[in-house]
């Protein structure tokens, strides 16, 4: 019994022997025996900490060859546990590595430990640990602005292997991070190192050149960590948030700019916007880096440049504009030529109404030049007079009375394409009137009958004396034909307007037109029933028509023999002509009608008879 007490002491003493020797030396090997074991775990102010070492990670770290002594200082490796020693886990990275650029930074003052980035035992090369570097600090930093960051194109294009800021990139190197108080000239310095194109627009602007505070960097419109490249969004965070300052604008006097910009919410643009489609915004009229001041010539929304700017939305309106007689205008310097705000408005732009209430609108801001501008009025050398006329026009009183139907300006003169009558192009050109009086909604039946009538073939065989609707309507003063005053009105007024023409005999013989027709007209009891204001009588669109117009040949001609009885029998029912008919306009000559002939100076002798006998009787 006192041999096997004796041998278990003495193995006992052994193996505290070497075991006291192993401590002694702590090899890594020594550390692991214990180490090694993933259950074993220790507590620590009320906490369960868990004291495994992953010996293969270890192995592979950057401190393979460091022993863990080295680091774990300050306790007595005889003793296990290791109680008394002084925060043991506790190491001081300075014993190897240069911390002082460390402890200046904003992690070293908020104490933040080297193993917090760096990890403990798993210590990976520089090289490898800043792939995931941003990963490190993402896991530290969660809050609103980190999360807009990792949803940016930045960390996106990052984590693909892109050459694309991490958060050292901005924040400093690792272990000199600063404090996120960056000044303007940081912030462009900074972004410029790879927006180096963009940086230089933006040296340009009038953003990066004006003298007042809270003009804006890169961040104010992308945002820091966010890096917004949406339009819409910049447009509404970024340029409204500024420009709807009204302290802001105040203490440079320039309040009123916010109300002028503040348009933008109601126009037709953000409208859209709102609905979910594509529409511009500040950025595609001021352009987003090199925004220069509105009063130089060269920036995007001066006048000169702004069918450039407004086309590359409206690419046909605009090619419509710089071809017409503002464009060219416009182009040609001219100080009143209009340009696309002159007439949509700038930030307050709306969309375009057609309905009564928008068509009496482009009245008014074309009469705002042509008829109220004298300036204008003498650079181009047109009167007014004419032109105000269409506030009693037919066209014009209808849209007062509501019928969206009705023509205003640029329904004749086109919104865009507006051109000089004599141009070919021209909807009001004579060659075109037709077609533009004729469009769908105004009158197309009209327009058609006009185009396969007498003067209407004239025409579009180039006889440009063919009367076309402004020649018999008149221009702007169209007056509707029931009216007294209306060239067209039924009686005498349409006579007369005819006879203009037809009794024009070098207009006859130029045209081979057949002459004295008026004048037997006039002679005839419609002509002096007509003369004397009778209302019922026949006038020359009675039987010729109107609009259809044909010569006496054409089978579809009013005047044609076949329908004659129901030409005349508008007037004279029962009327029926086809056999006895000679003609209407009867030129009494002794060689064609000699009975006639006779008859007529026989009257005419016989009323001087009558009326000289009566005035000598009297006298007597």
């Amino acid at each position: 019994m006192f041999k096997s007490a004796f041998y278990y002491i003495s193995a006992a003493i052994i193996l505290f022997s070497v075991n006291n020797n192993i401590f002694a030396q702590s090899s890594n090997e020594d550390c692991m025996t214990c180490h090694s074991d993933d259950s074993m775990t220790y507590e620590r102010k009320g906490k369960e900490i868990s004291l495994f070492v992953n010996e293969d990670s270890f192995s592979h770290s950057v401190h393979a060859d460091v022993q863990c002594v080295d680091c774990h200082t300050d306790f007595n490796g005889e003793e296990l546990p290791h109680r008394k020693g002084i925060d043991i886990y506790k190491v001081d990275c300075s014993t190897c590595h240069d911390t002082e650029s460390f402890s200046a930074s904003i992690h070293g003052k908020k104490k933040i430990e080297c193993s917090t980035c760096h990890t403990k035992h798993e210590i990976k090369s520089a090289k490898n640990l800043d792939k995931d570097l941003t990963k490190l600090c993402v896991n530290c930093h969660k809050s609103e602005t980190v999360d807009k960051y990792i949803a940016s194109k930045h960390y996106t294009q990052f984590l693909k292997g892109a050459k694309s800021p991490s958060c050292n990139t901005c924040h400093n190197s690792t272990h000199e991070i600063k404090n996120a108080d960056f000044s303007k000239k940081d912030v462009d310095q900074l972004c410029s190192t790879c927006h180096g194109k963009s940086h230089s627009e933006f040296a340009k602007s009038i953003h990066f050149l004006a003298k007042e505070e809270g003009t804006p960097s890169c961040i104010d419109c992308h945002g820091a960590h966010h890096v917004n490249k949406n339009k819409y969004s910049i447009s509404s965070q970024g340029c409204l948030s500024c420009h709807l300052d009204k302290k802001r604008f105040e203490k440079i006097g320039k309040s009123s700019l916010v109300s002028f910009v503040e348009n933008y919410k109601t126009s037709t643009h953000a409208n859209i916007i709102s609905q979910g489609g594509e529409a511009a915004t500040c950025v595609d009229c001021h352009d987003n880096h090199m925004i220069q001041d509105v009063k130089t010539t060269n920036n995007k929304v001066s006048k000169k440049n702004l069918p450039n700017t407004c086309g590359t939305c409206h690419d046909d309106v605009v090619k419509d504009f710089k071809k017409s007689m503002h464009g060219q205008t416009l182009k040609d310097g001219m100080k009143y030529a209009p340009s696309c705000t002159d007439c949509h408005g700038e930030h307050n732009i709306e969309s375009v109404d057609i309905s009564s209430t928008g068509k009496l609108a482009t009245k008014e801001k074309c009469m705002d030049c042509h008829v109220k501008n004298e300036e204008i009025i003498k650079a181009i050398g047109n009167e007014n007079s004419d032109i105000v006329q269409y506030e009693k026009s037919a066209h014009y009183l209808a849209l007062l009375n509501g019928n969206d139907k009705a023509a205003t300006c640029s329904d004749c003169h086109g919104a865009h394409l507006m051109s000089e009558p004599s141009d070919p192009n021209s909807k009001v050109n004579k060659i075109n009137q037709a077609t533009t009086c004729g469009a769908s909604g105004c009158h197309p039946n009209i327009a058609a009958e006009y185009k396969e009538s007498v003067h209407g073939k004239a025409l579009s065989n180039g006889n440009l004396e063919s009367p076309v609707c402004t020649d018999c309507h008149g221009k702007h003063q169209i007056i509707r034909t029931d009216d007294p005053t209306s060239k067209v009105a039924h009686g005498k007024n349409v006579a007369k307007l005819c006879s203009d023409c037809h009794s024009d005999v070098e207009l006859a013989e130029q045209y081979n037109l057949p002459t004295g027709k008026t004048g037997t007209y006039f002679e005839s009891y419609h002509g002096l029933a007509v003369r004397s204001g009778s209302k019922y009588a026949a006038d020359c669109a009675s039987c010729h028509g109107t609009h259809n117009i044909r010569p006496s040949s054409d089978p579809l001609s009013t005047i044609n023999k076949s329908n004659l009885s129901i030409t005349c029998g508008t007037c004279h029912p029962g009327a029926n002509l086809e056999k006895s008919f000679t003609s209407v306009h009867l030129n009494i000559t002794k060689e064609d009608y000699p009975i006639q002939y006779y008859i007529e100076y026989f009257y005419i002798g016989m009323i001087i008879l009558v009326i000289g006998g009566m005035l000598v009787h009297n006298i007597l």
